[in-house]
């Protein structure tokens, strides 16, 4: 991550262009990083990085019954799967799962946790963007807003590489961050860690700023983190595309895939109001024979 001067900090610019003015530098490959994030994953108190038990159990749920048993599925794929809470769970349930994500602490703990019980789930550490997913998948989970932190031509390759895994009627289960929720995210707030959180092992001091860009529906999140030790300022910056019903229809066309069902959360709640989520359901476009 750039470590930057209080001068930098207080000269930035102050509306950034997402993609553009500003690189997407949150380092999830990183082993001491992802141990920290590992910990967000697993704490049962807060819905930050992975849900609450209560949440996941219920969203689990209505993915299980909506769509995997109707649907006869038997393998299934979770992309940016985290410690595979929503994969091992899934396995427990009989179903045959495979998850990927970037981060090695995560991984780690999600392999460990289907070998100590003997489920039928592996895992590998990738990059979602590079080379495909193989094939025979009857769904395809791909969750918690991360579509959104790809630029519109990653999520692009990502999701023509779902339609060339997915078996024929099976299903890709997309959970967006609505427009709404940026919208509502935008500011800047500071918070101090006393001992030790995301960004460190010492206390530190940090502030969050959320840029939103809502003529190209995109937003700009920084973390500028000032370690109390030796008051060095580290920057760490996120970038997200955000989406309207209409324009994930035109991206996922182009990748031969067809919406089916849409719905406000990943409990199928619909005409929610001022949803943070947005979540379409969608299948390949068959080929014409």
């Amino acid at each position: 991550m750039p470590i930057i001067n209080l001068p930098e900090l207080a000269n930035r610019n102050l509306s950034p262009v997402p993609w553009v003015d500003v690189k997407y530098n949150f380092p999830w490959h990183d082993t001491e990083f992802s141990k920290r994030m590992l910990s967000e994953h697993l704490d049962p108190t807060h819905n930050l990085a992975s849900r609450s038990p209560e949440v996941l159990r219920a969203q689990i749920d209505w993915i299980d019954e909506t769509w995997l048993k109707p649907g006869k599925a038997k393998v299934v794929l979770d992309l940016a799967c985290g410690p595979g809470l929503i994969a091992n769970e899934l396995a427990r349930r009989g179903y045959t799962a495979k998850g990927f994500d970037v981060a090695p602490a995560a991984i780690e703990y999600a392999r460990h946790t289907a070998s100590n019980e003997a489920l039928p789930a592996t895992y590998s550490q990738r990059d979602l963007r590079t080379t495909g997913y193989g094939a025979g998948y009857d769904a395809v989970i791909f969750n918690y807003g991360i579509p959104n932190s790809f630029i519109r031509d990653d999520l692009v390759k990502i999701m023509t590489y779902v339609r060339e895994s997915l078996n024929q009627g099976g299903v890709i289960i997309l959970e967006l961050n609505s427009i709404g929720y940026y919208r509502k995210n935008a500011g800047r707030t500071w918070h101090t860690v006393s001992d030790k959180g995301l960004f460190g092992e010492h206390p530190y001091l940090a502030l969050r700023e959320f840029i939103f860009d809502e003529p190209n529906n995109s937003a700009v999140e920084f973390h500028f983190v000032i370690d109390l030790e030796n008051t060095r300022i580290r920057e760490y910056s996120l970038c997200y595309q955000g989406y309207t019903s209409q324009n994930i229809g035109v991206l996922l066309d182009e990748c031969g895939l067809k919406i089916i069902a849409e719905c406000d959360s990943l409990t199928g709640e619909t005409e929610l109001k001022e949803p943070d989520m947005m979540v379409v359901v969608a299948n390949r476009i068959e080929d014409e024979p």
